[in-house]
């Protein structure tokens, strides 16, 4: 009897195995940071949450998964900018291909596109919201 529940288990497992391999956990942020093109195109990842009406803010996640030795695959991955929590404006990437972990995406939006006030911006990935950030958009003519 315990020799049949042995091979049972045994059995068991290496379906488990078979079926599973090849797959990744949902996608997370190992990190992210919210920044002026200008910085981040200069390599200054200087994290801000204040920006003029100049500025280009510029949003950077390091997408990874588990296990980190696999790829992900093609992912559709949004960015949502939100103001008072309206979307005020929304890209999508169908086909982003996450190929090593962490896989390093970013999306850029004019401050002047969005006006004055106070803002979240947030990465989705196939539906998994892994990062999100607020900020303040400012008018420096008017100080």
């Amino acid at each position: 009897m315990k020799v049949k529940r042995n091979r049972f288990i045994l059995a068991l497992g290496c379906f488990a195995l078979v079926a599973f391999s090849g797959c990744v956990s949902a996608p997370r942020a190992s990190g992210s940071v919210l920044t002026t093109m200008r910085n981040f195109e200069s390599g200054r990842i200087v994290p801000q949450n204040t920006f003029t009406l100049q500025d280009i803010i510029c949003f950077h996640v390091d997408v990874t998964w588990e296990p980190v030795t696999q790829e992900y695959g093609e992912a559709t991955v949004d960015w949502n900018w939100y103001k008072d929590g309206k979307v005020v404006a929304h890209f999508e990437n169908y086909h982003a291909y996450l190929k090593g972990a962490p896989s390093g995406r970013t999306k850029s939006q004019a401050a002047s596109g969005l006006g004055v006030g106070h803002f979240t911006v947030e990465c989705v990935v196939d539906g998994h919201p892994i990062a999100s950030a607020e900020f303040d958009i400012v008018d420096t003519a008017r100080r």
